[in-house]
């Protein structure tokens, strides 16, 4: 996707790593999605899409080996109508028992993007597991409905974009009180027309009310460092100023807030503040550290915290089972 161009490798995972959390989450899944995901895979006996995983171990071993296979000829080469492009390899038996060795020693993967997905998976699993036990029939865990269609990135090769927030309203204050209220958790300072809006650091962020951005900085004994999920910038937001500020506490189903992935620019934050919204907050992209870091520590991000890029199109692999 434009000049980013990133690796990854199509297996099965297994449900038992899944489930014995080998394989780590850092969201919640919503109980109506996750039951239309399980009867939809359930039904079609296929995992349309991968499970989008991560990994931290043995990344430049990994990546040697794919830039080998990837020297040769594609299986498929093709360009989908976004201008991203996608490139499938096909492995030698050589290569999957190398990769499948390589991944014995690597302690975790994590899920980056497909919580959903996984969680379909691992319930489609569950429930043919008992059906068979039901009828009597031995289990070896190596039947088909054990694993599901993972695509394991290294984590040093990909791109997380920004997920920035847009306020419709701010209740009974007025923009002058907003801004008076956020002075006490940040500095801020006004940016000059046509300066840089995007932040370059975390716990920066660029707020934009009344058309004018402003560069909004956490002020540093603000900060709260006794977990990985209290640094997250999303988090900060919710504890300053969503939360205290507006009485905005479920982000997932509260109207008065809404989310803007960074693929479209702060241009949409724009125009947002122009037609339906009173301001617009831009945050730095989350660091994959800071995702992994909150997965090994079994805790949960904020809702719209991460926006990964470029995403593998469902159906270019399909693996029924």
């Amino acid at each position: 996707m434009g000049e980013h161009t990133q690796f990854g490798i199509v297996c099965c995972s297994s449900i038992e790593d899944y489930e014995n959390q080998l394989i780590k989450r850092h969201e919640f899944t919503l109980a109506k999605k996750e039951l239309d995901r399980t009867k939809l895979t359930d039904i079609q006996c296929a995992n349309v899409g991968p499970v989008f995983l991560t990994y931290r171990e043995k990344q430049e071993e990994v990546k040697a080996r794919m830039a080998e296979i990837a020297a040769t000829s594609p299986h498929g080469d093709v360009t989908s109508d976004d201008g991203v492009r996608h490139v499938l390899w096909r492995c030698s038996p050589e290569d999957s028992e190398w990769f499948k060795g390589v991944f014995g020693e690597i302690p975790h993967t994590y899920v980056a993007d497909g919580h959903h997905r996984a969680a379909a998976a691992y319930n489609v699993g569950k429930i043919r597991r008992e059906k068979a036990i039901s009828e009597g029939k031995e289990i070896t865990g190596e039947e088909p409905f054990n694993y599901f269609m993972t695509l394991l990135y290294p984590a040093d090769n990909l791109l997380i974009l920004d997920y920035n927030r847009v306020l419709k309203t701010i209740g009974e204050l007025t923009p002058a009180q907003f801004l008076e209220g956020i002075k006490e958790n940040y500095t801020l300072e006004q940016i000059p027309l046509g300066g840089e809006t995007k932040p370059s650091e975390l716990h920066t962020f660029s707020l934009l009310m009344e058309n004018q951005w402003w560069k909004m900085t956490l002020k540093p004994e603000k900060l709260d460092e006794s977990t990985p999920v209290t640094k997250l910038d999303s988090q900060i937001l919710n504890e300053t100023i969503f939360g205290p500020m507006l009485g905005i506490t479920d982000l997932k189903n509260d109207s008065r807030i809404d989310f803007v992935g960074g693929i479209r620019g702060h241009k949409e934050l724009e125009r947002r503040t122009q037609e339906d919204c009173v301001c617009a907050i831009a945050l730095k992209p989350t660091e994959i550290h800071e995702l992994l870091d909150v997965a090994d520590a079994s805790l949960i991000m904020p809702p719209k915290s991460t926006w990964f890029e470029p995403k593998p199109r469902s159906g270019f692999v399909v693996r029924c089972f």
